[in-house]
C-alpha cells in the first residue's frame, strides 16, 4: 500500500484504516498496488465523509477495465455489508478515475460484532 504525497492521514478513523487493509490485500492478490489519493484532504462534494475522516478514494490508473470491474466488485462485497458504501468513480465526467470508500453504516450493517 502506498499512501500519494500530501494525502492528510490525521484524524482518519480506524475503519478506513481497516478498509485500507482490506483493499490492499485485493490489490496484491491481483498483482497490482494499491494508492490511497486522498483521506482527509482535496476538494469534494458538500457533506462529504472525507473531511470527517470516515472515507478514502484509490487509484485505479492502471488497472484494465476488467482488472478494475473484478477489484471493485470484491471490495463492494466485503466492505458493503459491514457499513462502508463504495463508489466506482472510474466513469464519472469531470472526476480523475478512483474508487471511493466511506464508511457510512446502515441498519444491519456492523463492521465490528462484539461476542
Amino acid at each position: 500500500m502506498k499512501i500519494k504525497q500530501g494525502v492528510i492521514t490525521t484524524g482518519v478513523c480506524p475503519q478506513i484504516w481497516y478498509a485500507a487493509g482490506v483493499v490492499d490485500a485485493i490489490y496484491r492478490n491481483k498483482s497490482c498496488l494499491m494508492v490511497i489519493t486522498s483521506m482527509v484532504d482535496g476538494i469534494h462534494m458538500s457533506g462529504s465523509k472525507h473531511s470527517t475522516g470516515e472515507a478514502m478514494d484509490i487509484r485505479t490508473l492502471g488497472l484494465t477495465q476488467s482488472e478494475g470491474d473484478i477489484i471493485y466488485a470484491q471490495i463492494k462485497s466485503l466492505l458493503d455489508p459491514q457499513g462502508f458504501d463504495t463508489v466506482d468513480e472510474r466513469n464519472k465526467p469531470g472526476v480523475v478515475a478512483h474508487f471511493h470508500i466511506e464508511f457510512d453504516p446502515k441498519t444491519g450493517e456492523e463492521w465490528l460484532q462484539l461476542v
